[in-house]
C-alpha cells in the first residue's frame, strides 16, 4: 500500500464522519470554526529491521476563544478514525501549540503506518485502470456529463511519411525511412442512453425545443462543410491495485475536438445505443491529451462535491 493511500483513506474516514477536513494549504482564512487538516509527512525508518514507516498527522484546529472545545474535539477525532485501526497506530503523541496566523487554538496528532523499505531496484506495484465513471463534454460555459458511457476507444491519426530510395547503376545505394508524425486522435464513445443536447453537438445538427422540452431534432446539412464548436473531453476512470485497493481517479483530456455525423445501427429487440466519434487535434509542437491523476480532494474542490 502506498502513503499516498493511507493519508487518503484518513480523510474519506474523517468526511465521511462527517469532520470539515482539508489537506496542507487548501485553508487559508481565519479559524472561524472547528476543522481538521491531514497530511503525510516522511518515511522513518525503523532502529532494528530495515522496514519503514510512514508518518501521518491530523492537526485540529478551533478558534481561538474556543479553547475548552479542543480536548473533545481531538477525543471525536480520534473516535472516528478507530475503524483504521487495522492499518495505521496512534504514537500518542499530541502536541497542542497557539496558532496565530489562524487565530487558532491547534493540536497535532501523530499516527504511523507500516511499509516495507523497498530496494531500489524493486519493481512498485502496477494500478490498473477500470471502467468509465463519467464523460464530459466542455463547450464554452456548458458542460454535458454523461454518466452510462460503455466503451471508449482512442486511437492515433498518423499522417505517413514517404520513404525515399537513392538508386544507382540498377540498386538502391542508400534510403531515409519513412518518419509518421501524430496528428491527432480519433474518439469512438459508446453510450446507452441518448442526451439530445450532446447529439446535437456532436452530429452537427439543430434541436427544436417547447417550453423547454426536446420535440424535435435535424440533422446536418448536406454537401456543407461544417466548422461546429470546439469541444473539451474528459473521461474518467478509477485505478486499483492487485490488492483489490482502489485509488485515485484517472481522467484523459482532449482539447480541441469536433464531431462528426453519427452512424445509426439498431436490432430488433435491443436498446439502441448511439455511437459518437470525436477528432482531436492538439496544436502544432503541443500536447493532444493529459493523463492526470485526481484524489478525492481534488474532486471535490473541482466539482463542488
Amino acid at each position: 500500500m502506498s502513503g499516498q493511500i493511507v493519508w487518503q483513506k484518513l480523510y474519506k474516514c474523517l468526511k465521511d464522519a462527517g469532520f470539515d477536513v482539508y489537506t496542507p494549504g487548501q485553508h487559508e482564512d481565519y479559524c472561524g470554526a472547528a476543522y481538521c487538516v491531514v497530511s503525510q509527512d516522511r518515511v522513518t525508518p525503523d532502529e532494528d529491521t530495515t522496514a519503514g514507516h510512514l508518518t501521518l498527522t491530523v492537526i485540529a484546529f478551533v478558534p481561538v476563544d474556543q479553547y475548552s472545545a479542543l480536548d473533545g474535539y481531538v477525543q471525536s477525532i480520534r473516535q472516528a478514525l478507530e475503524p483504521m485501526h487495522s492499518e495505521v497506530a496512534f504514537t500518542g503523541s499530541t502536541v497542542y501549540e497557539v496558532d496565530q496566523n489562524f487565530r487558532a487554538h491547534k493540536a497535532t496528532l501523530t499516527y504511523r503506518a507500516m511499509q516495507p523499505d523497498l530496494p531500489s531496484d524493486s519493481q512498485q506495484e502496477g494500478w490498473w485502470i477500470t471502467g468509465i465513471e463519467q464523460v464530459e463534454l466542455l463547450v464554452e460555459d456548458e458542460t454535458y456529463t454523461l454518466h452510462t458511457a460503455t466503451q471508449c476507444k482512442v486511437d492515433p491519426i498518423f499522417s505517413l511519411g514517404e520513404q525515399q530510395v537513392l538508386r544507382g547503376e540498377g540498386k538502391a545505394v542508400a534510403w531515409m525511412p519513412a518518419e509518421d508524425v501524430v496528428v491527432g486522435y480519433s474518439i469512438s464513445l459508446q453510450d446507452v442512453t441518448v442526451v439530445p443536447e450532446v447529439f446535437a453537438l456532436v452530429d452537427g445538427g439543430q434541436i427544436t425545443e417547447q417550453n423547454g422540452v426536446w420535440t424535435s431534432y435535424q440533422g446536418p446539412d448536406l454537401l456543407q462543410t461544417w466548422e461546429g464548436k470546439d469541444i473539451t473531453l474528459r473521461i474518467t476512470s478509477r485505478q486499483k491495485s492487485s490488492s483489490d485497493q482502489t485509488g485515485e481517479d484517472i481522467r484523459l483530456t482532449f482539447e480541441r475536438c469536433r464531431g462528426q455525423a453519427l452512424p445509426f445501427v439498431w436490432k430488433n429487440g435491443a436498446f439502441w445505443s448511439p455511437s459518437y466519434t470525436l477528432l482531436s487535434r492538439g496544436t502544432l509542437g503541443g500536447s493532444a491529451y493529459l493523463m492526470e491523476r485526481m484524489d478525492e480532494s481534488q474532486r471535490e474542490g473541482e466539482y463542488g462535491t
